[in-house]
C-alpha cells in the first residue's frame, strides 16, 4: 500500500493510519498472549493441586481394613479417570 493516495486535488497520507493500526494490532496480541498465559497458568496450578491431593490420598498408611478399602476405592477412581 503506498504512503499517500491522491484523490483529485487532495493527497491523503496514510502512514499514520498504518502505524496506528499496527500498534493496535500489537497491543491486542500482547493482551491476548497475556490472558492466554494467565489461563494456562491457572489451569496448570489446578492440575498440580489435584495431583497432589490424589497422591496424598493414595500414599496414606493403611492401618485398618476400612482404610485399605478407602485407598483401593481411591485408586479405582483414579484409574477410571485416566
Amino acid at each position: 500500500m503506498p504512503d499517500s493516495f491522491s484523490i483529485g486535488a487532495i493527497c491523503l497520507k496514510n502512514e499514520l493510519i498504518k502505524q496506528t493500526i499496527n500498534e493496535t494490532i500489537m497491543n491486542i496480541k500482547k493482551k491476548m498472549i497475556h490472558n492466554l498465559h494467565e489461563m494456562c497458568k491457572s489451569s496448570l496450578e489446578t492440575q498440580f493441586e489435584s495431583i497432589k491431593n490424589q497422591s496424598m490420598q493414595i500414599d496414606r498408611e493403611s492401618d485398618s481394613t476400612e482404610t485399605l478399602v478407602n485407598i483401593m476405592s481411591e485408586i479405582k477412581s483414579v484409574r477410571s479417570r485416566e
